[in-house]
């Protein structure tokens, strides 16, 4: 699982570096609608890595932490 979260982890980082460079790009620009598309068809691949592979690991896990169960509830 630390494998996941770490490749997780850094998705979040280049995610948010890419819109950073959209933001300085300016969004209605040529190069920041580009960066922007960008960023969506990573995104897109990220949520879908958290519901395939992120979310069932944590669903089994909460079956033996009453907490992380909870949470995961919420």
């Amino acid at each position: 699982m630390s494998h996941l979260i770490e490749r997780l982890t850094q998705e979040h980082v280049g995610i948010v570096s890419a819109l950073d460079h959209a933001k300085e790009a300016g969004i209605g620009s040529a190069d920041g609608k580009q960066k922007l598309f960008s960023v969506k068809a990573h995104l897109i691949a990220h949520l879908r890595r958290e519901d395939d592979e992120l979310y069932p690991m944590l669903k089994r896990a909460g079956e033996m932490d009453v907490n992380l169960k909870r949470t995961i509830d919420i």
